[in-house]
């Protein structure tokens, strides 16, 4: 087993013994599902053209499941590490570089949210009868945007805390507005129009939008100009993180 994998593997065990983060990332949006499948059913609704209220909530709680991730999962446990002297200590082997850093994040971070996404589609296709209308190579590509963009965003704001304290205030604070004005967790259709104005500048509006259009059969085309967009940020981001990163307190 390679250095790196050993490393992935040391950070899925971390991540599962960390309740709170395993609650948010893994549980909550099957909770979600279950809830608001018991709630609406997935009978066609007028307000979503005639797709169940489950088929257009799903695409929705994969945009959330990438904010919780690496928003607040990857922020605060990077910060944790920092306290804890781990990334000090890490910096001073043949690991310690902040592209392996990186990928090591990464990796985690993938597959939590890949398995997260399985289980609440499996949940919502047994319990609903769940409908796909797209292309799944399209809806792959447009998670791994997502997943790419928020892990950089989430990485950069890491780096940038000084302590675990500051990244759990900052990151609720940013990590609230966003899934709720998004879509991500109450379907645009729903928002009142003065809050409109505001869901467009919200960074997780675009992944939302992409995500529930590919779903339900549009073109990914339709959405290139936003995933180019978060490709170009996910490069700045990362260049900006390898400039401004901190490894200690």
């Amino acid at each position: 087993m390679s250095g790196l994998t050993y490393l992935v593997k040391t950070e899925l065990l971390l991540f599962a013994r960390t309740p709170i983060s395993l609650f948010f990332t893994l549980i909550f949006p099957i909770l979600l599902i279950v809830i608001f499948g018991n709630i609406y059913g997935n009978i066609p609704v007028s307000m979503f053209n005639d797709r169940g209220s489950i088929d257009v909530y799903t695409p929705c709680f994969l945009a959330l499941i990438i904010a919780t991730a690496t928003i607040s999962s990857l922020s605060i446990k990077i910060s944790v590490d920092k306290k804890n002297g781990y990334l000090k200590l890490l910096k001073t082997t043949p690991l310690g570089g902040i592209w392996q850093l990186a990928v090591c994040e990464f990796a985690w971070v993938s597959i939590v949210c890949i398995v997260s996404g399985i289980l609440m589609i499996v949940t919502a296709w047994v319990l609903f009868d769940l409908n796909f209308y797209g292309s799944a190579i399209e809806l792959i590509a447009v998670f791994i945007v997502g997943l790419l963009f928020f892990f950089s965003l989430g990485f950069m704001l890491a780096g940038l805390y000084k302590n675990a304290r500051t990244a759990q205030s900052v990151s609720m604070v940013l990590f609230y507005p966003m899934i709720f004005l998004s879509g991500a967790t109450i379907p645009i259709e729903m928002l009142p129009e003065n809050l409109l104005v505001y869901s467009q500048f919200i960074p997780l509006t675009p992944l939302v939008d992409a995500l529930k259009g590919v779903w339900m059969g549009q073109p990914i085309e339709n959405y290139s100009a936003s995933l180019i967009q978060m490709l170009s940020l996910t490069i700045v981001f990362l260049v900006l993180t390898k400039y401004s990163f901190k490894w200690s307190e």
